[in-house]
């Protein structure tokens, strides 16, 4: 309670600033729980953004840019850290990749999303930065690497979710989470419970709360979806089927 209390007076402390310079601020990149904090604090805010659609790890805007005659501009750029001899370089995931991102002595407040594809890392950072960790970062694992900014995350980089169809009890947040991960509906209420799950960044407290049109849920552990929508037709025993978007 006494963290959430300080992240807030940091939020409430970037709003004030935003009124008294009489322009855009931005925060470092929140998690999804800070995101949660912030939406439900009151505290004003216009947006979140991480960089490309379906980001998890976004920026708190404070402000509206044409309010102040401005454009927004985001103070983050996409990094490229790719192996320098491909062939010959380790099979680096996730956790490689933000491990040695960390390990340059980086906090990780100012890295938002790393996208891995085909053996290659990219990473919205802090603008302020970036050009220390392309003088620091050498090695991923035992990898030799090379890091360069890029204008935009490729499009070919960003992992398209799969659409299915799921049979649920209904479209409460628990049944749907049990259908889509084949878990117990007891089970997913204690995900609900333990605050792991989220829903368009919001952490989520009712386990019945119903899901509806293109809502991003978001359970750690487990993955996310988008809820497309509820079909018309049912099951001979009268449940539902669901169209989602499940990212894998």
């Amino acid at each position: 309670m006494q963290n959430n209390n300080i992240i807030i007076k940091r939020f409430e402390e970037l709003s004030n600033r935003c009124e008294k310079i009489y322009s855009v601020v931005f925060s470092d990149f929140l998690d999804l729980q800070m995101q949660s904090l912030l939406l439900k604090s009151g505290i004003p805010f216009s947006r979140l953004c991480g960089g490309y659609d379906g980001a998890e790890r976004k920026i708190a805007v404070f402000g509206e840019e044409y309010l102040y005659g401005q454009e927004l501009e985001l103070p983050a750029v996409w990094l490229n850290i790719s192996p320098i001899a491909p062939k010959f370089a380790d099979t680096l995931t996730h956790r490689d990749y933000l491990g040695a991102l960390i390990n340059t002595g980086i906090e990780r407040d100012v890295l938002g999303d790393l996208i891995i594809h085909e053996n290659t890392c990219f990473v919205f950072i802090m603008e302020n930065m970036a050009q220390y960790v392309i003088s620091e970062l050498e090695t991923v694992k035992n990898t030799k690497v090379k890091c360069t900014t890029v204008d935009a995350l490729p499009p070919f980089a960003i992992a398209q979710p799969e659409e299915m169809t799921i049979i649920s009890a209904g479209n409460r947040t628990d049944a749907v989470i049990s259908s889509v991960y084949n878990i117990s509906r007891g089970d997913a209420i204690s995900l609900i419970q333990g605050g792991k799950v989220f829903i368009n960044s919001a952490e989520l407290s009712q386990n019945h709360k119903p899901l509806k049109e293109n809502d991003i849920v978001s359970v750690r552990g487990y993955g996310r979806f988008i809820f497309s929508h509820v079909t018309d037709s049912t099951t001979r025993s009268g449940k539902l089927r669901i169209v989602i978007k499940k990212y894998n």
